[in-house]
């Protein structure tokens, strides 16, 4: 499994697309999660079963860290399960690459 994280319209996608043809690719995986928690499911165990059924994919997250610390219960417990599991993806992935500005840097 690779993780590319970066902030919001910093070329994920597109360097995704450019270096890593033809893998799976779960884009947009903060957004998704969101949509999971919001209906009531379980984010992290349907995340679970896609990290097992695609363990070469590629996920494309943005950072959730940054920033100003949510008002709202439910968008501070977003972020915290979010970030907690995306420390678990980056755990099992082969690589993470941190996006800024197009330009991708391999933190593990």
């Amino acid at each position: 499994m690779i993780l590319v994280i970066g902030g919001r319209a910093q070329g994920k996608s597109a360097y995704v697309k450019e270096n890593y043809p033809g893998r799976e690719v779960f884009d947009d995986f903060e957004e998704w999660f969101r949509k999971k928690m919001s209906s009531g499911e379980d984010a992290e165990k349907e995340a679970e079963l896609f990290m097992e059924k695609y363990p070469d994919a590629v996920v494309i997250s943005d950072e959730v860290g940054c920033g100003i610390v949510p008002l709202d219960k439910f968008e501070r417990e977003y972020r915290e399960r979010l970030g907690r599991f995306l420390i678990k993806i980056a755990e099992r992935s082969e690589r993470v690459v941190r996006i800024f500005c197009g330009i991708g840097t391999v933190i593990k």
